[in-house]
């Protein structure tokens, strides 16, 4: 995710160059760019909202697939329409608890919810009471400078997709910290790129270790099983799970790096389903037997049923919220929570189940959420009329 202006990324790079694929579809699968167009105008309007670089990388472009399949995927703009239509402002009063990462940790740990363990918080705004926090250059290098035994990570208080991150593995006797992808930077450099490009805040914890089961899978990184809940007048539920495969050489599991992956996971069982790296055109449903991750289909993750347990737990804490996605990290010690996220980016489960998120099965599923929540806001309303 760095570049040539630094260490960290200010924003996502999708990999996917609509023209570039254009062309790759049409010499290597066979539908005329005409064609391809065509649906590229239709996706980009109704519910579905698709941008040309979502038409490629979810393979929309596939002969094998009929209109109907096609018109099921969610595009981001889509993404959060939905999202927010089962958690509407006027009922939903923990959003910006939920956006700020540090806050939400506050409060779920105040619940007594394992979450990451944070050391101290960078930012110019001091509104963390208490909490450790730096407020200056100087305490930041220190900071920096001295990562605990398991390593240091570092993200933005306010971020998405792993922009910003970075992960420390040791300070070596240079004086240079040696990060995860074997890039070295000095504290100082680090300090001062964060203070640039983040000086709304920025958080530093204590490195996570993955459960050994899935070290191996992982080749040393962090990959989170994002659980997707839903709650209707019977409470919450697993809409859908999800394990992110963080690309090699890479600290981070977001899935718009290059090489990245994920695996689908039984809602039930925790079985793996099926994995998959990168995404169409280039990549997407087939998979590289020599690819570590394929030894995982078949297998149960370890402490499965507990991190489901944790996220339905949790969620019932917050009603109002039709829905929400739990980035869990099973960890030796068991699963805990890293993040909450209120717009649950279901082009991830699109992308690992290869099928739109607005299938038959999903719809049924989620109208009695949407039922549930417009009755909640009914009755607010009228009690305020």
């Amino acid at each position: 995710m760095g570049s040539s202006n630094g260490i960290l990324a200010t924003k996502v790079q999708h990999a996917t160059n609509p023209l570039d694929a254009l062309r790759y579809v049409q010499a290597e699968h066979g539908v005329s760019a005409a064609r391809q167009l065509w649906e590229i105008a239709r996706l980009g309007r109704g519910r579905s909202k698709l941008q040309p670089t979502e038409y490629y990388s979810s393979g929309l472009y596939r002969r094998s697939m009929s209109w109907q399949e096609k018109t099921c995927y969610l595009g981001e703009a889509s993404n959060y329409s939905f999202n927010y239509a089962l958690q509407p402002r006027d009922l939903s009063t923990h959003r910006p608890m939920m956006h700020d990462k540090i806050f939400a940790a506050f409060v779920l740990q105040a619940m007594g919810y394992p979450t990451s363990n944070t050391l101290a918080v960078y930012g110019i705004d001091k509104r963390y009471g208490a909490f450790a926090q730096i407020g200056s250059r100087e305490g930041l290098i220190a900071a920096l400078a001295n990562p605990p035994e398991s390593g240091l990570f570092g993200k933005p208080v306010f971020s998405f997709q792993g922009v910003g991150s970075v992960s420390i593995i040791e300070r070596e006797a240079s004086g240079d910290l040696r990060l995860f992808d074997e890039q070295r930077t000095s504290p100082e450099a680090l300090a001062d790129e964060i203070m640039q490009k983040f000086p709304d805040g920025y958080i530093l914890q204590e490195r996570i270790q993955m459960h050994s089961d899935l070290v191996a899978a992982m080749g040393g990184a962090v990959g989170s099983l994002r659980i997707c809940t839903i709650h209707s007048e019977s409470g919450p539920e697993v809409l859908y799970s999800v394990l992110r495969l963080p690309a090699k050489n890479t600290s981070i599991d977001c899935g718009y790096i290059a090489g990245s992956g994920v695996a689908l996971i039984d809602t039930v069982s925790g079985e793996v389903l099926r994995t998959s790296r990168d995404t169409f055109p280039y990549g997407g449903s087939s998979q590289s037997s020599s690819d570590v991750s394929t030894q995982l289909v078949g297998k149960t993750l370890p402490t499965y049923d507990a991190a489901v347990e944790l996220v339905l737990s949790a969620h019932r804490a917050f009603p109002d919220h039709g829905i929400l996605g739990w980035d869990v990290v099973l960890t030796p010690q068991g699963p805990l929570i890293n993040e909450i996220n209120t717009n649950a980016g279901h082009p991830l489960w699109q992308r690992a189940a290869d099928r739109g998120f607005l299938n038959r099965d999903h719809v049924a599923r989620l109208a009695p959420v949407g039922a549930f929540i417009a009755a909640k806001l009914a009755a607010k309303k009228s009690k305020k009329a």
